[in-house]
């Protein structure tokens, strides 16, 4: 098992502080502070996108949704994290 998480999914709480609680302690602890998270949410939850995309190297994926979805997420955030560690401004 690797020493750091490599990629963290969350499955949305019905109370959104209790989510905002679970990512912003999954950001504090340097076992997760850097991988990145997938929010998890249904459509009757979306006003919890609004917190996760106030977090770096975090998306969300809406319920339901099919494997591509989910593996476009995972490759959209594996490129923005590869194109900000190549910016030279």
């Amino acid at each position: 098992m690797p020493a750091t998480a490599e990629l963290i999914i969350v499955y949305a709480r019905k109370e959104q502080k209790k989510t905002q609680a679970i990512c912003e302690q999954l950001r504090s602890s340097a076992e997760t502070s850097a991988a990145p998270i997938v929010l998890v949410i249904s459509r009757y939850e979306i006003a919890q996108a609004n917190a996760i995309k106030r977090m770096d190297n975090a998306t969300f994926v809406i319920t339901p949704f099919n494997e591509k979805e989910l593996r476009d997420k995972i490759m959209e955030m594996q490129e923005e994290l590869g194109s900000a560690g190549t910016n030279t401004d």
